[in-house]
């Protein structure tokens, strides 16, 4: 699991101990200070990124400051597994201390395992942060893989800051078949989302196959729980809207694009939403599979330029000014 460590890049300061013993009562404790740090204020914000993973119960890892030469506290212990995370300790500035140094120990290790650190820094606090209106996770692109698919939303229930809803944003079996689905719905019920509201949107994988628009369509309406293609749900106080194909023949386009078609009746539903919405102060989030070309990374590419029947008719309805 050291390749999980995602928050790394470039140089990365690791210390290993597995298969670093000499006996039974043999163990390492090492440690990584910093140079001198300049400070300036009542309080600075400690940031690191940190990959940790526990080892015997004796085993653990700390982060000391010092300041001005002083003896060393302690302002963090890990002893239970830390994957790929950022902290940000805030820490009080002693009156008149000038520079601070920074130790992050790892302690009785034999034959554990292993601590990464990297984007250490010691920055002024920025405030308060206003309280998030909604937690959203957000998958999409399972494409047959259901061990990934629960190990992702593992992982997700796992974080610290517990989202008010999944959206399941596409592709989530290789093609539109039963056996896909049946795969895919296995897993989802093995490994459901702590928050209970989910909202999905189809993915041109999911009309791939020889059996139709139709049937590929309805198999999706029926697993999601949803009448029509377009649906809204409510993560905390912030609307999520799916807008989604109403068509999509494998047979008559061999595999290309377009992918989406947006009947008047969705596109006039969406419009409604938004403006209800705008009426209200609040901003809802649209999902749907296809990406809208020379919005986000890549989609400036040719592959992108193509998923929507009618993108001139989507992008009025996103783009048109809110009604007074």
């Amino acid at each position: 699991m050291r390749h999980w460590f995602t928050q790394a890049h470039g140089n990365v300061a690791i210390v290993d101990n597995k298969q670093q013993r000499l006996n039974e009562t043999d163990s390492m404790t090492t440690a990584l200070r910093s140079p001198e740090i300049p400070v300036d204020g009542e309080t600075v914000n400690l940031e690191f990124d940190h990959h940790y993973r526990q080892g015997s119960p004796e085993q653990s890892a700390a982060v000391r400051v010092a300041f001005d030469g002083g003896e060393a506290r302690e302002v963090a212990v890990f002893s239970e597994d830390v994957f790929s995370k950022h902290e940000s300790l805030e820490l009080d500035v002693p009156a008149g201390a000038k520079t601070m140094q920074v130790e992050f120990v790892y302690r009785n290790g034999n034959d554990d395992w292993w601590w990464a650190l990297d984007n250490v820094q010691v920055t002024r606090p920025l405030g308060q942060a206003g309280t998030p209106e909604a937690v959203v996770d957000v998958l999409s692109d399972v494409q047959g893989d259901p061990e990934d698919y629960q190990d992702a939303v593992r992982q997700l229930n796992g974080m610290e800051d517990k989202a008010d809803a999944l959206v399941l944003n596409g592709d989530l079996v290789d093609d539109g078949s039963k056996a896909q689905w049946d795969d895919f719905l296995a897993a989802h019920r093995a490994q459901p989302h702590d928050s209970g509201t989910e909202l999905w949107t189809i993915g041109n994988h999911e009309m791939y196959g020889p059996e139709g628009s139709e049937t590929y369509l309805q198999r999706f309406l029926e697993h999601s729980g949803q009448d029509k293609p377009w649906a809204e749900v409510m993560a905390g106080g912030v609307p999520l809207i799916s807008i989604n194909t109403e068509y999509y023949s494998d047979i008559d386009r061999g595999g290309k694009e377009p992918f989406q078609r947006l009947s008047e009746e969705q596109l006039g539903w969406l419009e409604s939403r938004l403006v209800y919405w705008e009426g209200r102060g609040v901003t809802p989030l649209v999902f749907t599979h296809p990406l809208l070309p020379q919005t986000v990374s890549m989609s400036h590419s040719a592959w992108y330029q193509n998923d929507f029947e009618d993108l001139e008719a989507l992008s009025e309805v996103l783009a048109r000014p809110p009604r007074s």
